[in-house]
């Protein structure tokens, strides 16, 4: 017996001695980190700023937790250089660092383990806000400035509070336990809601204003762009629709371009401006087999292409709109009623017209809102005219949108929110909006593919809509930002979609 356990403790050894060699062999050649210096606190992004003494040669891994026991699942951050930030971490206790070196693929040991609190700061400048969609409203909320006692949400109907009104807030001083605050938007548009009903697709900005005992207040760096959740757009028949600015009447290999932008994007119908009697059937040849166009034999400026192997053109035309800039030419703006191929019994057709605003320059911003709001009237009217069925309307284009000065002045109202007072819903309003930081004129010329930046409010000003009534909503929206094609940017407007659903007839 004695000699059976002489001989189990001489194996252990052994096996301990081998995997401590295996151990050792791994980090041959690669130095132990040392010297880990947890710094600087950034409370509002939950990082710390951690330095260790570099290893010549080497790159590094880095990983921390919120337990010392939690460190060998962490995982792995990979930086280049002696100095990292690292998070987010816990701002409520402690975080526990480790930094190993890596040289040839090769990692080093672990170093020893570092330490970080964020201190329990003295009061100063509350965190962004954030928040997310409520039905009929916002939920504004924020994490726990220290020292403050209590909190209030100021809000804005334009980016950065430029809208002209005192300060405006959510609600009164709330606890210094308060971590939410909700905001409703206008139920009904109309003159005077600031434009924020959920159907304009404007956000409500906010920021946190945090006080403390003795009545100091601070406010939040920038301001937090939140839009109201939109309803669900219920059952129906899907449609990809756009609106595509193409600058100028394209032919030939700019025609070519624009059509591949709309074609790669799955798009069942789009809405053209600046694509006239030459430019609409180059573009609808581009697009190939299935495509057509309307209307025809019409020497409109704007045009309509479809897929006509998914929906089949029951009638066509045009109708006058007043043109500012040329007040002797009168805009023709098309329309066209199409009906799914494949749809069911319950599938309704829907009117879609393609839109452009046109302005004079030498006129006042004021006078030019106005003259935007009569044209989208006149083309509201227009429609209810030929519409006798009460059948679902998109109206898409380029509209020329010009919030600022941000007023809600009656009579100087541009065309936008004059369609939305008129029954129209902002198809941005969607479950889903991609790229709405980034502007929807792009600023090409047909032959360079210029970068597009976002727009540092987080909502950028746009030019091209596409507007729907007789829908319940919108599923998703694509502002086509920083698309080219063999470095050509085809237009000076991005292409712009939305997959909405056409309900089916009552």
């Amino acid at each position: 017996m004695l000699r059976w356990v002489r001989r189990l403790l001489a194996t252990g050894l052994c096996t301990l001695l081998l995997c401590g060699g295996l151990e050792a062999a791994a980090h041959a050649g690669v130095a132990r980190v040392s010297g880990v210096h947890v710094g600087a606190q950034n409370r509002c992004a939950a990082t710390m700023r951690v330095k260790w003494r570099a290893v010549k040669g080497a790159s590094y891994q880095v990983r921390w937790a919120s337990s010392k026991s939690r460190l060998a699942a962490a995982n792995l951050l990979s930086v280049g250089h002696h100095v990292a930030s690292v998070g987010p971490l816990s701002v409520s206790g402690p975080s526990f660092i480790q930094v190993r070196a890596v040289r040839q693929g090769k990692p080093g040991a672990w170093s020893k383990i570092g330490k970080g609190r964020f201190s329990s700061a003295r009061f100063g400048q509350p965190c962004a806000l954030s928040g997310h969609g409520v039905p009929g409203g916002v939920e504004f909320t924020w994490n726990a400035t220290p020292g403050a006692s209590a909190y209030r949400v100021r809000w804005a109907a334009a980016p950065f509070g430029k809208w002209p009104d005192t300060a405006s807030y959510v609600s009164g001083w709330l606890p210094g336990t308060a971590r939410a605050s909700d905001f409703a938007v206008p139920v009904t548009p109309q003159s005077g809601d600031h434009m924020l009903g959920v159907a304009y697709a404007n956000p409500i900005w906010g920021q946190l204003e945090a006080r403390n005992k003795k009545g100091t207040v601070r406010r939040s760096q920038g301001w937090q762009p939140v839009f109201p959740a939109p309803p669900d757009p219920g059952a129906g028949d899907p449609l990809r629709v756009g609106t595509y600015n193409t600058m100028l009447d394209p032919t030939g290999a700019r025609a070519q371009v624009i059509a591949e932008n709309i074609r790669s994007h799955g798009l069942g119908v789009a809405a053209l401006q600046e694509s006239g009697p030459t430019s609409a059937p180059a573009i609808a040849a581009a697009l190939g087999a299935g495509w057509d166009y309307a209307p025809k034999g019409a020497p409109t400026p704007q045009t309509i292409v479809y897929r006509s192997s998914a929906y089949r053109l029951l009638a066509s035309g045009a109708f006058y709109v007043a043109n500012p800039k040329q007040p002797s030419t009168p805009i023709d703006t098309p329309w066209a009623l199409l009906q799914p191929v494949n749809g069911s019994a319950h599938s309704q057709a829907v009117y879609v017209v393609s839109m452009h605003v046109t302005e004079d320059p030498n006129k006042s911003v004021m006078d030019r809102k106005r003259d935007a709001g009569l044209m989208a009237q006149s083309v509201m009217d227009e429609m209810n005219r030929i519409n006798t069925a009460g059948r679902p309307v998109i109206v898409a284009g380029d509209l020329h949108y010009l919030r600022e000065p941000f007023t809600d002045t009656p009579g100087y109202v541009e065309a936008p929110p004059t369609l939305v007072r008129g029954g129209y819903y902002d198809a941005m309003a969607a479950v889903s909006k991609t790229n709405v930081g980034y502007q929807t004129f792009n600023g090409g010329n047909g032959t360079t593919a210029p970068h597009q930046d976002l727009s540092q409010s987080g909502v950028a000003p746009r030019a091209d809509y596409i507007m729907l009534k007789g829908f319940r909503g919108s599923n998703a929206y694509v502002n086509v930002a920083n698309w080219s094609l063999n470095g050509v940017t085809p237009s000076d407007h991005n292409l712009v979609y939305a997959d909405v659903t056409v309900p089916f007839a009552p």
